[in-house]
């Protein structure tokens, strides 16, 4: 008896806490999640063994989703889980407000030659193409980031590790490997790592601080197919001097055109116009391709007048570049001053100060 007044009176409790502050019953009732992506090819084997490492590469990407899910679901996550990850669904992962842990699992590697003068690494997908740049960007509310792959961390540190990782994302923490390491141990490793951060109040109430505010000039791009039913068009990201503005996804059948809108920092368009310079790629070659592909026509257009880019091409209108296409700026100056403000980032409500603390 004394026991069922004392439920009464905590159900109470719980129904006056949720009439005073709305938010806290979202917030309680809100599931943080777990991303898994993976994006690896089983190994090259001549007929007819080929069937069977199709078979076996299938079998071990259930395995690691059975661990990620066992761990997580047990812990009352959302979980996610994409096996044929590309560059534009590891893009989509780190900026989404709804994750707060992402793991990739593919091949990579790293080279240096001795003296330290030389060295190169890359993060691939399943397609060969070199992602490692996608992760110069983390949305504030992902507090632990994995990467699970043979040397990977090597790659990965210096992009990490920058100014811009730690000043949009305050308690963030990642893990990679230096040498070699299976997948599916890897993979328990760094799920292991992440529980100290994970677990943290403050990252299972969501998202605590201010969605983080820039400047800058819209840019609209329009990416158009000749044939998306027999030419593949890879995930299509767009640069400006190193900075990643946004992605385009990978055509589907039938497709005739994609949308996107980015914005030029307003840093950049301060200088001379020559540095408005935008870059296609779907990755630089980090291993060979397996499929031939195309990344498609783009027409630019921007908020200011007079505004025109034109393709690096040779005379015939082909363009230099394989995986990598240039579009050089060669229109008026941009009007200084007439910057507007957009959000780098998509956020979620604050929740109430009582969850995060203050």
């Amino acid at each position: 008896m004394w026991g069922s007044k004392t439920n009464v009176c905590v159900f109470l409790c719980l129904l006056a806490l949720i009439s005073m502050y709305p938010s806290l019953a979202m917030a309680v009732a809100e599931k943080q999640r777990a991303v898994l992506l993976s994006s690896f090819d089983e190994k090259k084997l001549p007929a007819p063994f080929s069937f069977f490492s199709k078979k076996l590469a299938e079998c071990y990407k259930k395995k690691l989703e059975r661990d990620f899910r066992n761990y997580f679901e047990s812990r009352k996550y959302d979980v996610l889980v994409n096996h044929q990850a590309n560059q534009y669904d590891l893009w989509s992962a780190l900026h989404s407000p709804e994750n707060v842990a992402v793991f990739w699992v593919s091949h990579s590697n790293f080279y240096q030659t001795k003296d330290g003068i030389y060295a190169q690494g890359f993060v691939v997908d399943d397609q060969g193409f070199d992602l490692k740049d996608i992760f110069r960007e983390v949305h504030p509310n992902i507090k632990f980031l994995g990467v699970v792959g043979c040397k990977s961390h090597p790659v990965l540190d210096k992009i990490l590790n920058s100014e811009n990782i730690k000043k949009d994302n305050v308690g963030f923490s990642w893990v990679a490997f230096s040498g070699k390491t299976d997948a599916r141990k890897g993979l328990r490793k760094a799920i292991r790592l992440s529980e100290p951060y994970l677990n943290q109040p403050v990252v299972l109430a969501g998202y605590h601080s201010s969605c983080p505010t820039k400047m800058g000039f819209p840019i609209v791009i329009t990416r158009h197919f000749s044939d998306s039913d027999f030419i593949d068009y890879p995930p299509l990201r767009i640069e400006n001097h190193g900075k990643i503005l946004g992605v385009f996804p990978s055509a589907k059948p039938g497709e005739a055109q994609q949308v996107l809108e980015v914005f030029l920092p307003e840093s950049v368009a301060e200088t001379s116009p020559a540095q408005f310079q935008l870059i296609a790629t779907a990755g630089s070659r980090g291993q060979q391709l397996k499929k031939k592909f195309d990344l498609g026509e783009l027409k630019i257009s921007a908020s200011w007048a007079g505004a025109q880019w034109r393709l690096f091409a040779d005379q015939n209108g082909v363009p230099f570049g394989v995986s990598i296409h240039i579009y050089q700026y060669e229109g008026l100056d941009v009007a200084v001053g007439k910057a507007v403000e957009y959000q780098g980032y998509v956020c979620k409500p604050m929740p109430p100060r009582e969850l995060r603390g203050e």
